[in-house]
């Protein structure tokens, strides 16, 4: 993940403050548990990147010859194959 865990929970405070100021949410449920919600739903699509991540990573050994020969960027490489998995998979990120 590329945000530490109180970090994510400061950014979902920030959301819920926001969205109250905004007086865009009412809603019946507590501040708190909205926060809460708020935080995994955000936990939770890191760990997907986290893990779309990882599968990139995996499908790039194919290409180790050519990033060693210099045939290849790695970080192109790794941008290319990610883009293209979010958009086989309707991803948003």
């Amino acid at each position: 993940m590329k945000l530490p865990r109180e970090r994510v929970l400061l950014l979902a405070r920030k959301i819920v403050d926001f969205l109250y100021e905004k007086e865009v949410l009412l809603s019946s449920y507590s501040k708190d548990r909205l926060i809460a919600k708020i935080e995994q739903i955000l936990l939770a699509d890191f760990q997907m990147e986290d893990h779309l991540d990882d599968e990139v990573r995996l499908l790039m050994k194919k290409f180790d010859r050519q990033i060693e020969s210099g045939e290849a960027d790695p970080h192109a490489l790794f941008l290319l194959i990610k883009k293209q998995l979010v958009k086989e998979r309707d991803l948003i990120l």
